[in-house]
């Protein structure tokens, strides 16, 4: 058997990282940040402590990058702006919010339970707050573009809207009529009002 190359051994450090941080996303949005230790994610990934102190220096840093892994979903998210009109970036930012593997990830459950921690929580506002703001302000100028009489405030509850949605689908399971909920509001904000 031959000795491993530079490349096998980062990528077996790669899917270990990976593995931590799913493991870690999962644990903290069920049992959440605080309810959830080192040691429960070693275990429950199959891998030492001390491996997990490899890659992080701390729960907290663990937190942090589980949060910027997370946060990779809405870099995607912002792919549908690149679209040539209006309702069509629209159609696409609703597709987007209903897509299953966005409706079942952990990264809601985190981002739900941080908020119900507010000392946990205000120290992430400065990575998740710009990014609110950058979609409301894209949302706005969608809006405006499509004749809607009150753009700032329709973004508003549109993002309201879909972080409801998300949430009693969280609570609520395969019983909650996503279908019905995303051609609704595909029907009230895809089609111009001029």
């Amino acid at each position: 058997m031959s000795p491993r190359t530079k490349e096998q051994f980062e990528e077996m450090r790669e899917k270990s990282r990976t593995k931590i941080l799913n493991t870690a996303l999962e644990l903290f949005a069920t049992h959440s940040y605080r309810g959830t230790t080192i040691d429960q994610i070693a275990k429950k990934s199959g891998v030492s402590k001390g491996l997990i102190y490899n890659y992080f220096s701390s729960k907290e840093e663990l937190l942090q990058e589980v949060i910027d892994y997370g946060l990779q979903i809405f870099e995607e998210f912002m792919v549908v702006f690149e679209e040539d009109s209006p309702e069509k970036i629209m159609r696409g930012l609703i597709e987007f919010s209903f897509a299953p593997e966005l409706m079942n990830n952990d990264f809601y459950m985190l981002y739900f339970s941080l908020l119900l921690q507010p000392l946990i929580f205000e120290k992430y506002t400065g990575v998740l707050k710009p990014l609110w703001l950058e979609l409301i302000t894209r949302l706005e100028s969608l809006l405006r573009q499509m004749g809607f009489d009150d753009p700032e405030n329709e973004a508003r509850l549109l993002g309201a809207i879909i972080d409801g949605i998300q949430f009693h689908y969280l609570l609520i399971g395969g019983e909650y009529p996503l279908e019905e909920i995303k051609q609704f509001l595909i029907e009230r904000y895809c089609h111009p009002k001029k």
